[in-house]
This record gives C-alpha cells, sequence and structure tokens, in this order.
C-alpha cells in the first residue's frame, strides 16, 4: 500500500485531511469525533459499493452486540457535520434494511513526501524507495524479490506530446500493474499463501459521464488492463468476457472472488468529458473486502495531459520502466500509435466487436467493428492492434457472412499478416492468423500460430479456446478438453467457452456429461440457446423422441434458423419420421436459393436418411466452396454411416485431415 505524509480527499465545500483528521468547510473547522470521522472515511474510500450495517459494526464496534440505534446516531453526526439529509441526501445515502453508501463528489489529494521521490511501504520493514534511477531497499535480497532485474530499469521523461492521451492510459495500466506485481511478489515471500493471491479480475471500469457513447472508452481501458495484468508471469487474470458479466451490476468483491476462484479485484471508474478525463482505480482483497491500495484521482485535460508527466511521471513511469516497461524487452505498457484519434476508432473497433451477441446482432457488429478498425488504420498505416482487430472480424465473418467463405478467409490471413509484420509478439494476430490458416486447411502453418500464440501469453483465453478448437478437428479430443479446461479457468463466465466445453465432451462420447455442462449453460443466463446441444446429445444415446423434442422447443425460442433446420431434419431421418425430413429438406433448398448455405448441413441430412450417393454429393460441393464447416468431417458422428467408405478417406486426404 502507498504510504503517503498525508491523504486529503475533497468534495463539495468541504475537504477532509486523514492524517491530521482534520474536516473543514473551506476554512473553517468542522467538529467531527473520532468515530464519525472514521466512519466517514471509510464509506468514502468504499464510494463504489454499498457499505453493510453488518460491516460497519464488525469494523468500528468489533461485532459487538450493540444497538442499531448507535450506528445511526454515528451516521447522524456525520449528517449533521455535513449539513447532509436523509430525504434527500447530498453524501451519504442509506439504503434500508442494507446499509449506506457515500455519493456524493470525492476528488483524492496526496501530499508528496519530496518532490521526484515515491515511497512504497509494506510491513515487516520492507521499504522500497524509487527517485529518479535508483531503486534503494532494505536488504539486496529483498530487492531482488521485489524488482526484478532493476539494473536494467531507465527511467525516462522522454514521452511524445503527440502520444498524450496514450501516455496517460499507460501510466494509468502501469500504475496499477506495478502495486499489484509488488504485492503479488510480497505474496509470494511466504507471508500470503501464493496460491490465494496470484489470481485477478479487471471489472469493468464505471462509466461516470452517463451517456451511453463514452462506453466504448471506459471498456476499452478496462481490456487494456486485463491485457496487461495478463503478461505478468505466475497471474492468473481473468478473461474479459467474464469480468464483463458484472458490468453495472453492485456485487460485492467478496462474492464476485468467490465465483470466480480470485483472490484480488482490481475496480474503478472512468469519466470522459469532452477534452478532460478523469481515472480513479482501486485493488480490492476479495477474501475479506479490504482496499489494498487506491490510485490517486487523476483529473486533467487531455489537451495538457503531458504536463501530467510531472505529476506521475518521477513515480509511475520510474515503476513501470523498473517493473514493467523494460526497454530491453518492451514487455509492458508498450504503445502501438501515437495517434489518438487512430486510439479511440480502435477502442470503438474492439466494442463493436464484443457486441456481437447484443441485441444489433454478429453481422452488424462485425460490420461496424470493421469499419472503424478500418478508420484506424487509414489514420495510422504503422497501427499493429487494428490489424489483428481487423484480422479477427474478417475471421468471424467467415461464420456469419452471407456469401463463401473465400474472401473473408483470404482478407483475415492478409490483415494477421500485416500487424505481424509490424509487430511478432501480437498475440491477437498470431490467433487470427490461426484461424485464417485452419481455414485454408493449411494445418501445420495453424497449429505453429496456435502455440506461437500461447508462448506469448499463455494467459490468454482466446488462445486457448481457438488452439482447443482446432484439436477438435484434428480428432485430437483428450488435448481438446485440456485446452478448452484451461479456457474455462481463465474465463470461467465465459458462455461460449462454456458451451464449447460441452461440444467437445459431446465429439468425445461423453454424452451425459455433455448434457450436464449444456444445462449448466442454461442456468448461465444461455436461455434455450443449449436446447440444440442438447437435443444433438440425446440423439447420440439413442432418445430420439427427447431429442426431437427438445430440437423442436430450440427452434421456437430461437427461431427457423438453417443450423436449426437441418439439425431437426437429421434428427427426424434418424429417428425414422422419413416424410418429416424431406419436408424440412425441401425447406433447406428453398433457403439455399436466396442465401449461402453450407453443404454440409444437407450431407447430414441425407446421411441421416441413408441416402449415400446424396450425401456423398453434397460432402464434394462442401470442399469445392471451401465450406469451413467441412472441418468438422473427421470429428462429427452425424457422418459416422459413411466413414467406412473409402471416398470418405479420400476426402478426409484431400481436405488435408488426418485419416
Amino acid at each position: 500500500m502507498v504510504v503517503q505524509a498525508s491523504k486529503r480527499y475533497f468534495f463539495a465545500e468541504f475537504s477532509i485531511d486523514i492524517g491530521k483528521r482534520v474536516l473543514r468547510r473551506g476554512e473553517e473547522q468542522i467538529r467531527l469525533t473520532n468515530l464519525p470521522f472514521q466512519v466517514l472515511v471509510y464509506l468514502m474510500e468504499n464510494r463504489d459499493r454499498i457499505v453493510t450495517r453488518a460491516e460497519l459494526f464488525e469494523l468500528f464496534w468489533q461485532g459487538k452486540d450493540v444497538y442499531d440505534e448507535t450506528l445511526t446516531k454515528c451516521i447522524g453526526a456525520i449528517r449533521k457535520a455535513l449539513d447532509d439529509r436523509s430525504e434527500s441526501p447530498r453524501f451519504i445515502e442509506t439504503r434500508w434494511a442494507e446499509g449506506y453508501r457515500y455519493i456524493g463528489p470525492c476528488e483524492q489529494e496526496p501530499e508528496r513526501a519530496a518532490p521526484g521521490l515515491i515511497e512504497f511501504q509494506k510491513t515487516d520493514g520492507l521499504k522500497i524507495v524509487i527517485e529518479e534511477e535508483t531503486v534503494q531497499c532494505d536488504t539486496p535480497g529483498e530487492l531482488q524479490k521485489i524488482i526484478p532485474q532493476t539494473q536494467a530499469a531507465r527511467a525516462t521523461r522522454s514521452f511524445s506530446r503527440r502520444a498524450a492521451t496514450l501516455a496517460f492510459v499507460c501510466a494509468i495500466i502501469a500504475m496499477a500493474s506495478v502495486v499489484l506485481a509488488l504485492y503479488l511478489t510480497r505474496a509470494g515471500s511466504g507471508e500470503i499463501a501464493i496460491s490465494k493471491t496470484r489470481s485477478i479480475v479487471v471489472l469493468p471500469l464505471k462509466n461516470l459521464t452517463g451517456d451511453p457513447a463514452q462506453e466504448y472508452f471506459s471498456d476499452g481501458i478496462t481490456e487494456s488492463l486485463i491485457t496487461e495484468l495478463s503478461r505478468i508471469d505466475g497471474l492468473k487474470v481473468i478473461s474479459r468476457a467474464s469480468a464483463f458479466t458484472f458490468k453495472d451490476k453492485e456485487v460485492d468483491p467478496r462474492e464476485i472472488g468467490k465465483r470466480l476462484g480470485v483472490a484480488t479485484v482490481l475496480e474503478g471508474s472512468l469519466r470522459k468529458s469532452g477534452d478532460r478525463v478523469r481515472v480513479e482505480i482501486r485493488l480490492v482483497d476479495a477474501g475479506d473486502g479490504r482496499v489494498i491500495w487506491v490510485s490517486d484521482t487523476y483529473d486533467r485535460p487531455l489537451k495538457d495531459i503531458f504536463a501530467v508527466q510531472d505529476d506521475i511521471g518521477c513515480g509511475v513511469a520510474a515503476n513501470m520502466k523498473a517493473v514493467l516497461c523494460r526497454e530491453e524487452s518492451g514487455e509492458f505498457a508498450k504503445r502501438y500509435t501515437y495517434n489518438v484519434e487512430a486510439y479511440q476508432a480502435y477502442l470503438k473497433g474492439r466494442y463493436f466487436f464484443y457486441s456481437q451477441y447484443s441485441k444489433i446482432g454478429p453481422v452488424e457488429a462485425l460490420k461496424r467493428a470493421r469499419e472503424y478498425f478500418e478508420k484506424a488504420i487509414a489514420l495510422d498505416a504503422g497501427y499493429a492492434l487494428a490489424y489483428a482487430g481487423l484480422a479477427e472480424c474478417h475471421a468471424q465473418m467467415v461464420w456469419y457472412g452471407p456469401a463463401e467463405p473465400k474472401a473473408a478467409i483470404a482478407s483475415a490471413r492478409a490483415a494477421a499478416l500485416k500487424a505481424l509484420e509490424i509487430d511478432d509478439t501480437l498475440v491477437e494476430a498470431h490467433v487470427a492468423l490461426a484461424c485464417a490458416y485452419c481455414y485454408e486447411r493449411d494445418f501445420e502453418r495453424a497449429e505453429q500460430e496456435n502455440k506461437r500464440a500461447i508462448a506469448i501469453n499463455p494467459n490468454y483465453a482466446p488462445a486457448r479456446h481457438e488452439y482447443a478448437t482446432y484439436l477438435v478437428f484434428m480428432g485430437r479430443l483428450d488435448e481438446a478438453m485440456a485446452e478448452i479446461k484451461r479456457a474455462e479457468e481463465l474465463d470461467p463466465l465465459n458462455l461460449v467457452i462454456a458451451g464449447d466445453l460441452g461440444q467437445v465432451l459431446y465429439y468425445a462420447g461423453r454424452h451425459d456429461e455433455s448434457i450436464e455442462q449444456f444445462q449448466k449453460l442454461i442456468e448461465m443466463n444461455a436461455g434455450c440457446k443449449a436446447m440444440l446441444n442438447i437435443g444433438m446429445a440425446y440423439l447420440e444415446k439413442g432418445m430420439h423422441e427427447k431429442a426431437i423434442d427438445e430440437l423442436q422447443e430450440d427452434m421456437k425460442c430461437r427461431g427457423r434458423t438453417f443450423e436449426r433446420v437441418a439439425s431437426l431434419a437429421y434428427a427426424y431421418a434418424v429417428g425414422g419420421r422419413r416424410a418429416n425430413a424431406r419436408s424440412l429438406l425441401n425447406e433447406m433448398t428453398e433457403m439455399s436459393k436466396t442465401k449461402y448455405t453450407p453443404k454440409l448441413f444437407f450431407a447430414y441430412v441425407y446421411a441421416g436418411l441413408g441416402e449415400t450417393e446424396k450425401a456423398f454429393e453434397m460432402l464434394e460441393k462442401a470442399y469445392e466452396e471451401h465450406d469451413i464447416n467441412l472441418l468438422m468431417m473427421k470429428t462429427h458422428p452425424w457422418l459416422g454411416s459413411l466413414r467406412s467408405y473409402p471416398r470418405f478417406q479420400d476426402l478426409l486426404g484431400r481436405a488435408g485431415l488426418p485419416d
């Protein structure tokens, strides 16, 4: 925790000096006794959540059996000092049957011990002082534990003025990362069990603007924090999808810790208004809700953000260089563009990329994301991250696009290669390139790219997820299971990963476990989306009528998409309801007249009907059209009746799949 000579908060016409235990209105000192003073400070420092009455009793009355009126009087004393009213509160809001919350403005202004000097203080005598390029510690051994390779560290004041906004963002990210790294390293010394501390979730920064149009900015900074922290070796960082499950929700950090299996929670808020940005971040122990560290409050005009270097450069930048931004490795706080407009376009692209499962749907979301990534590239032709985002968009459009996938695959490959030409260490680009190579049936290169992505960042859940998908295509199901479970560990509330775990179980023939997994998925608010998969598992168990019931219910909930019609047609076929199967087969044919439809699904239905020649005819068309669903040939049980034919083995070989 950062130790300061004194910490002061400013709120409305009031200020509070914690070190001197003084409350003032302007220059006038306001009398407030010790216990109400402490409670006020605690509420202010926990202003992002409701503080329960039970928590306050435990902290300030040591859990003693005291009357509720005691706390009520304490809060009343605070309100009296602040001229606040319970019926129309400015500062302290009462949440009936819950507790209290500080709702007023709050700016923190820490005083420094000396210009250019930042001091970190831990218990048991450990102390780190960083001044210019000098790093001191009580003992050389402790220094080695806390800041590895400090001899190679270089403090810098050479930020480009063109990169003002990005320098600011990097400073915030670096500050959070520094404190976390120090905290975790200290934990590793034995004071706190490593297994309990080396894990974190970064919650979505709260957008305090009240303007939904600014969500992209707060979400983008959150994602940057997740990405940077995931680079810390040995630290488990929960991935974006699970973290964003808690967006706009008031959940106690202790509950979040239990649900995600993490020891620490990073949370905060961001306000972007015109040319000003305000950021506050804090690190919370998920075990007991204790605040480990609170950042300074930064509120500066963007056009003057370079001047903030004088305020945070000697401290945060020095730590950033010593711990995170080593010049030799370029491992952390890397800036991919110096163009502020390009950066904001990139953040908007990411915002829409992650909106695929929102109301606007995947096609529109990916279209908008692609447009913003292309805008970012137009503003900065050397922006590797924007090329990587563009590659990811094209790779996703392979599944959702209205036309044959060849063009989208080629575009994904080109954008990914361009990103890697600029920066070969970009994990997102390696994952996108692995997808493109896999879709092009260049499986050797696809595996190389998957392994390269994981080597760069073992904690990047999408890399684990993509490699698991590749391994399913190859029929290496035990390896696929290990990777998808690792992805789930990193992103435990990600519905797509949870669904794909169920799919791997299904392809491995573990149908009861698959059904159980998809039932869990429904409990995770995926709704009836999982009914299709449950129905597929029932088919393999020979429970045809139950499977048909599930598939029919799924169609009612999710609509008559081509995939759902084909799945129900196959179920009718293997269940002996051939007339129903043919009726749906005709419907599939009509659908194919107005839009691109994967031919492999026709092959499934014909195989279910026992019409082998027509099934192989559709498999050949799928091969010619480069239907990416053909990648499931080796693994999908619906083609089981065809696998003994030499033609099937020949097609496997031409597709590059192992026999």
